[in-house]
């Protein structure tokens, strides 16, 4: 089958090859008097030995050419009936080229590649379309699809059976197949062939339905006195990609993938003076040290930077071998004092410093891809998550996907382990108890001292993408790409409540300071907040694109911050919803 395509193909292109060849004799012919008049020119104007040499190649060259031509004459000749026949399927399979037959419009047309001569809107995601730009229509129907929707259309109907995979750092990350962008972390995996895609440009499932629920609750959800600042339309020109208070809640600072990072005031979201902090590459992370005096950085450019948050000044370069994906300052031990340390995150490896001197303490090194770290709450241990790609696959006890370190001595301590990567691990604020969460479905409870297995919190059916304690350490909320929140009790690991209200995966779980709230993330582009004693759902807040950052602020339970290519606060106090989903979004008690 491939040698006879292959020969047709050939063959097609004969007419061509025949054309050129019996118009050869005539560009042969004049190159060739050409040719004659500059060797008369020469001769005319004295002898050139090396110009002579030149015609004469050129003469050899033309005579080549004409045997070429001659030989292409000759095939044309033998083979017209088949060129013929050749060139029928190719128009009649050219008419056809532009049609998708996979996605249709809601007559059953199939739609027709195109490009817009006017501005033209989307009859998916009601975006305009302006002049000049490819799109796919039916004309009989005045349908129009934009170029993203039709592939996002497209990838769903051929990859059914996508699946929310963590894609290792160490690979190198994957490219998206419908943006074509590189990226890294997790993403969307089809399990019969190797299509991946980013979080921002695939929603599982079944896509038109889901943007019809997404534009429907667009239109439900009536907002009173919005209090919401979009913090890219301010400063950030790219992505941002993280967000976070200074613990006096008076200010925010945000990551964008443009380079910077950028300092603003909570309350009026205004940028302060000195508040550009530049790298030279995409920023992934940002905190303010304790006492809210410096920045700490962290970028794709190898580096992660301690900045001052008042001048912006800054004040150390920490180094690796390779992006630097998460930087944080140590617990500070007692009210008003600074942190000690600084944590950094690189690939396999994560680092200690001294935060006042910027030397190097300890490398902690994993087999695998690291993807959390944290410190214990009294900055003895480090506890950090990985990758379960490339470990044998052995029993859980095994698998120590989750390990405690010595911040002393870097040596490890503890290894608790999952049957699959570890995707969050935190302490619990009292330092008791560690919680982690796996792609394995669960999240487990270990005894922060002695790695004890406490309970297994097991009701996910996907994989368990974040975890928060409580700030009193007594409840869990977890997070999942099953589309759902589940509240726990520490001690008992009994399921309290199960928050349903979104529309596809979660990325984040956090419980404000007063521990009365929770805020959920999603790849629908919805926040969701929660009552968590009741697990009723108070505000639904909208975002364009997957919320990938959820922050309440240290000192007032009614403020949001939010990261979903732009960065957001939300006065929760001020911002009236009534959101509806599918009839009801509902947060169901456990039975």
């Amino acid at each position: 089958m491939d040698e006879q395509r292959h020969v047709s193909f050939g063959e097609a292109l004969q007419p061509r090859k025949a054309w050129r060849a019996g118009s050869s004799d005539a560009a042969t012919s004049r190159a060739r008097s050409t040719t004659l008049s500059r060797t008369k020119s020469v001769n005319s104007h004295g002898s050139n030995d090396s110009i002579a040499s030149d015609i004469a190649e050129t003469e050899a060259r033309l005579d080549s050419m004409a045997g070429h031509a001659a030989r292409a004459a000759r095939r044309r000749t033998d083979r017209t009936g088949t060129v013929s026949t050749a060139i029928k399927k190719d128009v009649r399979s050219s008419r056809n080229r532009d049609l998708d037959l996979d996605i249709k419009c809601p007559k059953g047309h199939p739609l027709r590649f195109l490009v817009s001569n006017s501005v033209i809107s989307c009859n998916n995601c009601n975006s305009l379309v302006p002049n000049g730009t490819v799109l796919w229509a039916c004309r009989l129907c005045d349908h129009h699809l934009c170029g993203r929707c039709k592939t996002l259309l497209s990838s769903s109907a051929a990859h059914p059976n996508l699946e929310l995979k963590p894609c290792p750092y160490e690979s190198g990350g994957y490219i998206c197949n419908i943006c074509y962008q590189s990226s890294q972390g997790l993403c969307y995996h089809c399990v019969k062939c190797q299509f991946d895609s980013c979080l921002d440009c695939f929603i599982p499932g079944n896509a038109e339905q889901v943007h019809q629920d997404m534009n429907q609750q667009q239109q439900d959800v009536v907002w009173h006195a919005p209090a919401e600042i979009d913090i890219q339309g301010h400063g950030h020109v790219a992505v941002v990609s993280c967000i976070a208070f200074s613990a006096n809640g008076q200010y925010v600072v945000t990551c964008g993938s443009e380079g910077t990072a950028k300092v603003w005031s909570a309350a009026t979201g205004s940028e302060l003076e000195h508040g550009t902090l530049e790298h030279d590459d995409s920023v992934k992370h940002a905190v303010f040290s304790p006492d809210g005096q410096y920045v700490l950085t962290a970028s794709d450019d190898t580096q992660a930077k301690v900045w001052n948050a008042t001048s912006g000044q800054n004040l150390l370069t920490l180094s690796h071998e390779a992006a630097v994906r998460l930087a944080i300052f140590s617990p500070a031990q007692g009210s008003g004092h600074s942190a000690k340390l600084i944590l950094t995150l690189s690939g396999r490896t994560v680092k200690l410093w001294d935060a006042s001197t910027g030397k190097e303490l300890h490398a902690l090194v994993h087999d695998t891809d690291v993807w959390t770290a944290v410190f214990s709450p009294d900055a003895r241990c480090v506890l950090t998550s990985s990758d379960a790609k490339g470990l044998p696959d052995v029993d859980a006890t095994a698998a120590a996907t989750a390990v405690v370190w010595s911040v002393a001595s870097g040596e490890a301590l503890l290894h608790l382990g999952h049957r699959d990567s570890v995707l969050a691990a935190v302490y619990s604020p009292n330092g008791m108890v560690i919680a982690t969460a796996s792609a394995d479905e669960t999240a487990k409870l270990w005894h922060a001292d002695s790695g004890a297995e406490l309970q297994t919190l097991a009701g996910h059916s996907a994989n368990v993408t974040d975890v928060d304690f409580s700030p009193d350490s007594q409840v869990l909320v977890t997070s999942s790409a099953d589309g759902t929140a589940r509240v726990w009790k520490t001690s008992t690991g009994q399921e309290l409540h199960t928050l349903v209200g979104h529309l596809s995966a979660l990325l984040v779980a956090k419980f404000s300071a007063s521990g009365q709230r929770i805020a959920t993330g999603s790849i629908d582009g919805t926040v969701c907040v929660w009552d968590s004693a009741s697990g009723q759902l108070l505000h639904s807040l909208l975002h364009a694109s997957p919320v990938v950052r959820v922050a309440f602020s240290p000192v007032d339970s009614q403020l949001v911050a939010t990261a979903s290519r732009s960065g957001r606060l939300w006065n929760t106090n001020t911002t009236v919803a009534s959101p509806r989903r599918n009839g009801n979004a509902a947060a169901t008690a456990a039975a």
